[in-house]
């Protein structure tokens, strides 16, 4: 009876090592397909932290072309006003050059 145990205890330390043999390289490859996916992931957050930032920054250049842009817009509409009075000016002078003319004989005129 005693060595029926111990039989039956060799043969199961001897199951074990022959299971040991096929599960140790998957417990191995398990390891490292782990290890590998903590690497990816690390670097999947290094990258999507990258992508956030860069993206906010886009957001932040995309408003500050739309303010630069209506700005500009602003600054056409005040200069096509300017040169619009600029150009009645140049007219109105224009127009008042020959009254200079006249009032200049108006005056010799008057003097004498």
């Amino acid at each position: 009876m005693a060595a029926g145990f111990l039989c039956m205890w060799v043969r199961s330390l001897e199951d074990y090592a022959k299971a040991l043999k096929v599960v140790g390289p998957k417990r191995d490859k398990k390891a490292y397909a782990e290890e590998q996916l903590r690497k990816k992931v690390e670097y999947l957050q290094k990258l999507e932290e990258e992508y956030k930032e860069l993206s906010d920054k886009l957001a932040e250049l995309d408003a500050n072309y739309q303010r630069t842009m209506a700005d500009m817009s602003s600054y056409k509409k005040e200069l096509e006003d300017l040169q619009t009075k600029i150009d009645r000016g140049d007219k109105l002078i224009t127009g008042l050059s020959g009254e200079k003319t006249r009032w200049e004989a108006s005056l010799i005129e008057l003097d004498d």
